[in-house]
């Protein structure tokens, strides 16, 4: 008896068991189901019960098992293990089988064409389901916990695989992190995610009929670390992000101290700021995230400037180019795209840029250079031009000997330069680009001793390969900072750094280069001194003397150029006879000056700087004045005069007291709104001087939740007293249609005072505001997008009621109209002018669907309602005499939009669509530039358009069920429609590469042992393919046979793996795993052999005692104990002789006498012994055991001989293990020298006594 067992809705079984019984119950045969479902069963005669059952099957698989392997179903060695589970049935047939059928004879009494000895018969039954929820293990239980633990929000996949036969299918995690299966075969199954960190949860059982919960935990880990900050300024927040995940964490710039990003599953990331003016001071981090650890990352966020650019060789852009930025503290490996173009982040530095571009045996270099700071322009962008370049090497020498380490400059007369260092033999080696460059290297002295510093210094023009040698001289290493000289009485000496140009001669060479951003420089020059000129633009050159034997000066100041600021003050109304000017300092290197004037022109002379320009000239005796503030800056330049135009405003004096609602002198917060705004915070009364017109006039005392508004007219000065009332509360809200309408901004305007007040409706529709008594204008006029019948629209609200504060106290409607905006798309389609009537026009969506189909009237016009958006418009008009089209791309605004269609000559585009050479229905799509039409033909394949004239693109795309499966079949030519043409389809088919290894059941090995694998590799794609086995990790030796070969689309065939394991393999080892490729495309699949390694245990315990302290009555001393077994173990520690050390007088303990201890781990076992009498015996043996708590076979013993030692000293003031008092192992004794210095007292001493006692 054969067949297969499956679920209702079609699913087969793998792994079930199915048994055949007789009348008494007793088992005949048996057998497990294939990976399709399928069994075999031999029946014996009488009346037989076939059952079918998932679990209750006993390790190693039982006879059914043995059967399963006999018919090639389940390998020898595999996994055979069958749940110890309650035995599931899911189906029987009872049946009567006679004699003539257990004896195979060969009868068809049924007459069904089958010998009746042979019976077909499927089992049928209900499917289970499967479905729990997917959470980041933030306590690492593996347990869901609702309250404290999050659910993964969306992303990756649930594998379900049937244990037995290794089964596998995946489905979806939904957005909210659940998952739902809601057919599966009955059976058992492990069950994981496809991220990375999944526990896999094993033996979940599914039953027939029912619904199986199994939450699945992810491993999470953490990232987290301290900020630092340079020059990024305050209060600004960005975003420091984790690419490839969703999580950001803000950065509050010079506040936040630290970042932390939690639950993070184990993956690779990129940490980096997602702000275009900020960076990480090292660039973007790239991190590396494992399950259940926590990474510490430090991180310095600095200001940066974006650079754009592009890098071309012989005119064309170089893609995929690797381009080198170096600069003194930052560097950055940057790729071009496949336009040769490049976008970095790069915090302020100077900085050299060089990149080798090989082309046949050419070489290709450039070499540039870019200063990047506050000056710099992100709108210019940098090109690079690889030219062809030449080998420079090189030696540099000292007394006919390489010169190792020797930094070397090598710069071209433009300025670009390239850093190098020699090697242990003084050569070095470089591209560079035909030119002149000064070759200029020193190197300091290791042990700074005057004399031993050297430099080097060479002129060439490179026009081929070349090869040099230079010789050192003598140098003097001048290291110093140049800087700005501030002028300002209060401050001495410079202040900050300079970015400058340096210069000197040297051996009748020019050299020239750069100092670093910060103004810093180091310079090897002759010990007999030298001159160097630093310059800078905007600044005053200065050449500095380095004499031999002279302290070198320290900083160096530069001393920026004068800018003459030059202009008119041009008065708004009165002008006084003196008017005096205020420039104040708004910035380091600004000088504070002070002129005044009697005439409309001024002149005045300041240093480069930021700068406040203040005009605060009384008039009309402190009635009136004229003001004015305006804030300049000026960078050093060697442009030295600046025209800058003053306009004053006349401005009057407003002042007036203020007084509570009890008349009481009080406070407020006072705004002013008309030609100018303002506000003070006033205390009894206020004063202010405001430009002349209407003003609406605003306070509030929030203490007393008073507050008051009124209109107020100034011409000239006046006083105007603030009286404060108590305001009304709006209780009114904001609806549509009768629902509250959240966050629609509302305004609301006092029609005494014409004070406006902007607020937002919150969620309910009501408003957090209190109003002075008195009439209001409300007005909404709010544009807004909602989606309506699936569409987004643009939506109106609109609202202009005036409403007196008694209504808004009380709980009214403010109730808006709402207008969906329809644009209106219309126009008119002629020919030569004249119009087309009762012609179709065709709207077509971006994928070439007819959105809508309008006919003209008689005077060719059409008309509709349209969405914003790209479409097509399409014609086609056809008479006896002529073919007319029209075939345009358009974009639909917001607002009403009408064309003109002008018909075109047409043509003819009929064909038929051919699959195998039979026509096919399918869909067409044809395309000029970005207009595109699809239209399905006829069943038989036939199609026919009338079209413009031009040139097209076209398509045709379906899919069909062949023996491999859903395969795509194509077409796609450019025609040129000139005359009527016929165009035949051929489709063929899209290739589609894909394969399939089988998994892999887990094998066991012991240390040095080869094992083999046999998998089974399927071509799932549509065509022949070639594929190769490769070894990902070379932890152990991988053999594959065959390692390349080919097939056909569809088949399979079987490859062996041998695996070596490793003589020292651990039982926590790396993953073994390896990938097979195919080679015709990108397709690539990866494996892991899962092995386990046998556990093997040992300990051992050293014989030297690592540390001995004797206290009072107490001695402690140290032992190893080492792990020498490839896993996990948990070892004991027992003292054997403990009986006998108490008798002798001495209790023994062990600290931490049991704990886990990883392979080849070591650890201290710390012993103390306590002296129960009061004369322990001296020498004594303590005997310790270790053995594993694992295997109680491996064990260790070691004897070890401990001394009591004969001085009472106190154990916390001395340490008895120097080398002076050795109590280790020896008894106490003293030397020659300390007996004959004991003895030498002793005499002394007693001459002493018998002296004072006269005895002598």
């Amino acid at each position: 008896m054969e067949g297969q067992l499956k679920t209702k809705d079609g699913a087969t079984v793998p792994g079930a068991r199915v048994t055949v019984l007789d009348e008494n119950g007793v088992p005949h045969s048996t057998d497990i189901t294939d990976e399709d479902g399928n069994y075999k069963v031999l029946l014996p005669a009488g009346n037989i019960t076939v059952t079918a059952s998932t679990g209750g099957i006993e390790e190693g698989g039982g006879q059914a098992a043995q059967m399963a392997q006999m018919r090639g179903r389940m390998e020898p060695g595999t996994r055979q293990r069958m749940l110890k589970q309650e035995q599931i049935q899911l189906d029987q047939i009872k049946m009567e089988v006679s004699e003539e059928q257990a004896m195979r004879k060969k009868v068809d009494r049924d007459g069904d064409g089958q010998w009746d000895y042979k019976i077909d018969e499927d089992f049928e039954f209900d499917s289970g389901q499967m479905g729990g929820n997917v959470f980041l293990d933030q306590n690492g239980d593996e347990e869901y916990n609702k309250e404290n633990e999050t659910l993964l929000s969306g992303g990756g996949e649930v594998i379900v695989e049937e244990s037995i036969q290794g089964v596998r299918s995946s489905y979806q995690i939904s957005s909210n992190g659940s998952y739902n299966i809601s057919s599966l075969a009955p059976g058992s199954y492990s069950v994981k995610t496809s991220l990375s960190g999944s526990s896999t949860v094993e033996d979940v059982l599914v039953k027939s009929g029912e619904k199986t919960s199994e939450d699945i935990p992810v491993s999470v880990g953490e990232l987290n670390g301290n900020i630092s900050y340079e020059d990024v300024g305050k209060e600004k927040s960005v975003e420091l992000s984790l690419e490839n995940s969703d999580k950001d964490y803000t950065v509050v710039l010079g506040e936040t101290k630290n970042y932390t990003f939690e639950d993070i599953i184990p993956g690779n990331y990129t940490l980096k700021v997602s702000d275009e003016d900020h960076t990480l001071k090292e660039g973007p981090k790239d991190i590396s995230m494992e399950e259940k650890v926590s990474l510490n990352r430090d991180i310095t966020i600095v200001k940066s400037y974006q650079v754009d650019g592009v890098f071309e060789r012989k005119g064309e852009p170089l893609a995929n180019q690797k381009i080198s930025i170096l600069g003194r503290q930052y560097d950055r490996i940057i790729t071009t795209d496949d336009q040769g173009e490049f976008s970095v982040k790069l915090p302020e530095a100077a900085y050299r840029i060089y990149g080798t571009n090989r082309k046949d045996e050419a070489t290709y270099v450039h070499l540039g250079r870019i200063v990047v700071d506050s000056d710099f322009d992100g709108d210019e962008r940098y090109e690079g031009e690889f030219k062809e370049g030449y080998e420079l090497s090189g030696q540099l020498k000292n007394d006919g000997e390489g010169v190792k380490n020797c930094e070397v400059f090598i710069r071209e007369n433009s300025g670009a330069e390239y850093y190098l260092v020699t090697n242990n033999n003084g050569r070095f080696s470089t591209y560079l680009p035909k030119g002149t460059y000064t070759v200029y290297g020193w190197k300091e002295s290791s042990i700074g001793r005057p004399g031993e510093d050297l430099y080097f210094l060479d002129k060439l023009r490179i026009r081929e390969d070349e090869e040099i040698t230079i010789e050192g001289s003598s140098a003097r290493i001048v290291e110093s900072h140049i800087k700005r000289d501030i002028l300002k009485d209060d401050h001495e000496g410079p202040s900050e750094g300079l970015y400058a140009t340096m210069e000197t001669t040297l051996d009748n060479i020019t050299v020239r280069g750069d100092t670093a951003l910060s103004g810093s420089f180091k310079i090897a020059l002759p010990r007999d001194g030298a001159e160097v000129t630093f310059d800078k633009m905007g600044y005053h050159e200065k050449t500095v003397t380095y004499s031999p034997f002279e302290e070198i000066p320290g900083n160096i100041s530069l001393k920026a150029k004068d800018i003459k600021v030059e202009g008119e003050v041009n008065f708004d109304q009165a002008k006084t006879e003196e008017l005096t000017l205020k420039f104040k300092p708004m910035s380091s290197g600004a000088v504070e000056k002070t002129i005044t004037i009697d005439e409309r022109y001024y002149e005045v002379a300041l240093q480069p700087g930021e700068y406040e320009i203040v005009i605060n000239e009384s008039l009309e005796n402190g009635e009136a004045k004229n003001e004015h503030s305006e804030t300049i800056s000026m960078m050093p330049s060697d442009e030295r005069v600046m025209e800058k135009d003053l306009n004053p405003t006349y401005k009057v004096k407003v002042n007036g007291t203020i007084k509570d609602d009890k008349g009481i002198l009080s406070s407020a917060d006072i705004r002013f709104s008309g030609p100018e705004g303002k506000e003070v915070a006033a205390n009894r009364s206020y004063e202010v001087y405001l430009e002349p017109g209407n003003y609406s006039i605003r306070a509030v005392n929030s203490e007393k939740g008073l507050s008051m508004q009124k209109g107020l007219s100034i011409d000239n000065s006046l006083t105007s007293s603030i009286d404060l009332e108590n305001p009304v509360k709006v209780r009114a809200y904001l609806t549509y249609a009768g629902e509250g309408s959240s966050e629609i901004p509302v305004h609301f305007e006092n029609e005494e005072s014409g004070y406006v007040i902007e607020t937002m409706s919150d969620m309910e529709g009501g408003f957090n505001l209190s109003l002075v008594e008195g009439d209001y204008n409300i007005k909404v006029d709010q544009n807004t997008e909602e989606e309506i019948d699936g569409m987004k629209r643009d939506v109106y609200y609109t609202l202009n009621e005036t409403m007196h504060t008694n209504t808004l106290s009380t709980p009214q409607r403010l109730d808006m109209e709402r207008n969906v905006l329809h644009s209106t798309f219309s126009g008119q389609v002629t020919k030569d002018g004249n119009s087309v009537s009762e012609v179709e026009v065709e709207i077509l969506s971006q994928e070439g669907e007819v959105k809508k189909t309008l006919r003209t009237d008689e005077k060719g016009y059409f008309e509709s309602d349209l969405l914003h958006g790209r479409y097509t418009i399409y014609v086609a008009h056809e008479t006896s005499r002529e073919k007319l089209g029209k075939f345009k791309y358009f974009v639909m605004p917001a607002e009403n939009k009408s064309i003109e269609v002008s018909l075109e000559e047409g043509v003819t585009l009929s064909g038929r669509v051919l699959l195998k050479g039979e026509g096919v229905k399918s869909d067409v799509t044809l395309q000029r530039k970005e207009a595109k039409k699809t239209f399905s033909t006829q069943s038989n394949g036939d199609y026919r358009a009338v079209m413009p004239k031009g040139t097209y693109t076209i398509e045709s795309e379906m899919e069909k069920d062949i023996e491999y499966g859903i395969t795509t079949f194509k077409y796609e030519d450019q025609i040129e429609l000139a005359y009527d043409e016929y165009q035949r389809i051929d489709l063929t088919k899209v290739k589609e590469y894909g394969m399939n290894i089988d998994e892999l059941q887990t094998k066991t090995a012991s240390q040095g042992e080869k094992i083999s694998y046999t998998v089974d590799v399927t071509n799932t794609g549509n065509v022949r393919d070639e594929y190769e086995f490769s070894a990902k990790t070379a932890v152990w030796d991988i053999e594959f046979s065959p390692k390349t070969f080919e097939l056909e689309a569809g088949d399979s065939r079987s490859v062996n793996i041998e695996v070596q394991v490793k003589d020292n393999a651990s039982v926590d080892h790396p993953p073994i795993q390896f990938t097979l490729d195919s080679m015709n495309s990108e397709k690539m699949e990866e494996k892991e052999l899962p092995i386990d390694v046998r556990q093997f245990y040992g300990v051992e315990l050293s014989s030297d005692v690592i540390n001995k302290r004797y206290g009072r009555g107490t001695i402690t001393y140290s032992v190893n104990i080492t792990n020498t077994g490839n896993g996990k173990d948990r070892y004991n520690i027992r003292v054997d002789n403990r009986e006998k050390l108490r008798d002798q007088g001495w209790s023994v303990s062990v600290k931490e006498q049991t704990n886990n201890i990883s392979d080849l781990q070591s650890k201290e076992i710390e012993v103390t012994l306590e002296a129960i009498s009061s004369k322990p015996k001296e020498n004594i043996r303590v005997e310790v055991q270790a053995y594993s708590d694992l295997q109680n076979s491996a064990t260790d013993t070691v004897s070890i001989r401990i001394n009591q030692p004969q001085l009472s000293i106190d154990s916390d003031s001395l340490d008895m293990d120097s080398e002076e008092a050795n109590l280790e192992e020896e008894e106490f004794s003293l030397s020659n020298w300390q007996w004959g210095a004991i003895i030498i007292a002793v005499i002394i001493g007693a001459l002493y006594i018998m002296k004072r006692r006269r005895w002598i």
